[in-house]
């Protein structure tokens, strides 16, 4: 509920509203994909000034979410770390961040625009991580 409870905050008249920078690195939530989806949603309805930077782990989305992050709608999504582990839909949810990632890189606009991307993932029993910096 912690990232539900910060997505209103983000949506409301609240302090939040003059935030520049937002770090939720931190593994010690665990997220649904409704919460990060509701978080992220969040990130564009904004209410006052956009954020600048934000940092995120994301643990848990859905496919649609994934493409999302790699097309640029989330452009405050300075720093991404996609941890998704062993989860059920990891061949979905990974072909269609990259897919949408290499299909915006040549644009000037809309394109995912990250500082540093990190992808955790588990595929038959062995771990992967990708690091990158932009």
């Amino acid at each position: 509920d912690f990232l539900t409870s910060f997505g209103r905050a983000l949506r409301s008249d609240s302090g939040v509203c003059a935030l520049k920078e937002l770090n939720l690195f931190t593994e010690r939530c665990a997220a649904s994909a409704c919460e990060v989806e509701y978080l992220l949603d969040s990130l564009v309805l904004k209410k006052g000034a956009p954020l600048e930077n934000v940092q995120v782990l994301v643990q848990c989305l859905n496919v649609e979410k994934a493409r999302e992050l790699g097309r640029g709608k989330y452009k405050s999504i300075r720093n991404l770390r996609l941890n998704l582990g062993s989860h059920p839909e990891l061949p979905s949810l990974l072909g269609a961040f990259v897919t949408e990632l290499e299909k915006s890189r040549g644009e000037e606009t809309g394109s995912a625009k990250f500082e540093s991307l990190d992808l955790d993932f588990r595929c038959h029993g062995q771990g992967f991580v990708v690091v990158g910096d932009g």
